[in-house]
């Protein structure tokens, strides 16, 4: 007998690890795609930045959407745009045209990760079961972002960047099938008016600031659409939290942020993922510049990162189900600590074997930040707000993403090269152990007498 819960998790983690893979494994696919195409890799920078701005602007978007009209609805939507533009990436034929698919690919996406997270929450209500699905949610999370560039370099190395989309439409075509058999539909029972003014002001607050994380780096903060779109992320976030305040149907209730571990998740979700993403950003310029490696090579010395993640997320799941975030969040804190301190010692000749236990650190890291984030992020909440909390803590993850790259290019001082005796990330490593002591204190806070008393608060309100 097929256990129909088993089956439309397994469904849901099929969506998140085509949207999450496709952060990483079309990096790999960038020189091969620059030789075909003719053109400078800066303006193909945007295959990835346009993927990543158009998933972080419109995650909110898709979640109270889903909430309003139909969850599976959403998803199946989701699935369908995203298999689309997946193939209409593997025929472009031009650099426009593939930047104008991967943006279509984006906007698939983001109804992908915050929906089906909504669908678990929903069909496992029981609070060891959702732990535990959440914890192997969270593992392909991690082995999804660890695999990409490994099957990008194999992808790459042995057929055609082209096929790099290409895999993606298969494995969309079997969630489509599975999802319209499987999963149930739910919504919020109350009808609501849509707040279009709110989702208008957050689109422009993501985009404009995701638009000015991405290209800082690049640009610096005084060049014109830098330091324009920055001002109007500023000024759009304060216009809707004000807004939003003063209506009865908001897209994000205000005194969501009331609720201490809700905030704690938000944060914890952006320092977490500023060293994860960050991490694996450095890496492979320190493999691939610094110790020659090719991207293949360097994909495939992650391996124990991708694999120590995948074993750990189940794992923190369970713990969460049966002690709590705490001590899950305290240990992932203490693991990105150790790995930010070991990354001080580390030079272009260290064993690989030292690397090894760095990415061990990481991986357990990792495994432990997932199901914290999302278990916190909905604690307390009341399931018809189930989609948008889940969809914020997402958006958290992505600003994470953007600024896991972003920060680390403004604080490099030297040239990355392989004559250099130590590697120039100084500095990055001292930033990431800065957020690795905020995820300790994180972990007392969000679990604290204080902290309950806030979720008492909030569900005053609802």
């Amino acid at each position: 007998m097929i256990d129909r819960k088993k089956v439309i998790l397994y469904t849901c983690c099929m969506s998140l690890f085509v949207v999450t893979m496709d952060v990483t494994v079309v990096n790999v696919a960038l020189p091969s795609i620059q030789s075909d195409f003719h053109t400078n890799l800066s303006t193909l920078q945007w295959v990835t930045d346009g993927y990543t701005l158009m998933v972080a602007s419109l995650l909110l978007l898709s979640g109270s959407t889903a909430d309003r009209i139909g969850r599976k609805r959403v998803l199946q939507l989701g699935l369908a745009c995203f298999g689309l533009a997946s193939f209409l990436c593997g025929i472009s034929q031009t650099p426009g045209q593939l930047i104008a698919f991967r943006m279509l690919q984006g906007i698939g996406g983001s109804m992908l990760n915050p929906v089906a997270m909504s669908i678990i929450t929903q069909v496992f209500t029981e609070k060891l079961e959702r732990a535990k699905a959440i914890g192997l949610w969270g593992s392909v999370t991690g082995i999804s972002l660890g695999m990409g560039p490994i099957i990008g370099g194999l992808i790459v190395s042995y057929f055609s960047w082209r096929y790099v989309f290409f895999v993606n439409v298969p494995i969309i075509a079997a969630a489509i099938i599975l999802t319209q058999k499987f999963v149930p539909e739910s919504k919020v029972e109350k009808t609501v008016k849509n707040d279009f003014v709110g989702q208008a002001l957050m689109i422009l607050f993501l985009f404009s600031s995701i638009y000015s994380i991405i290209g800082l780096p690049r640009k610096g903060l005084f060049a014109p659409d830098i330091l324009s779109t920055g001002i109007i992320g500023c000024l759009a976030i304060v216009i809707f939290f004000i807004y939003e305040y003063n209506i009865d149907n908001p897209l994000i209730n205000p005194r969501f942020f009331l609720s201490i571990p809700f905030t704690s998740a938000s944060f914890l979700a952006i320092f977490g993922f500023i060293i994860y993403n960050g991490y694996l950003f450095l890496n492979t310029l320190y493999l691939q510049e610094m110790r020659g490696f090719s991207p293949l090579e360097a994909g495939l010395s992650t391996i124990p990162l991708a694999f120590v993640s995948f074993l750990v997320a189940p794992r923190a799941g369970e713990m969460v189900g049966r002690i709590g975030t705490k001590r899950p969040i305290m240990l992932c804190g203490i693991s990105m600590l150790a790995v930010s301190f070991l990354q001080l010692f580390v030079t272009k000749t260290t064993p690989m074997i030292i690397l090894f236990i760095i990415y061990i650190f990481l991986g357990i890291g990792f495994g432990m930040l997932n199901s914290p984030i999302t278990i916190t992020a909905i604690e307390g909440m009341p399931l018809s707000q189930s989609g948008t909390a889940a969809a914020i803590a997402v958006t958290c993850k992505q600003i994470g993403n953007s600024l896991g790259v972003a920060l680390p290019s403004l604080l490099i001082t030297k040239p990355i090269t392989s004559s250099l005796t130590r590697t120039p990330f100084t500095n990055v490593w001292l930033l990431f152990g800065c957020c690795a002591i905020a995820i300790i204190f994180l972990s007392y806070l969000s679990n604290s007498p204080l902290a309950k008393k806030s979720l008492r608060r909030v569900r005053f309100y609802f």
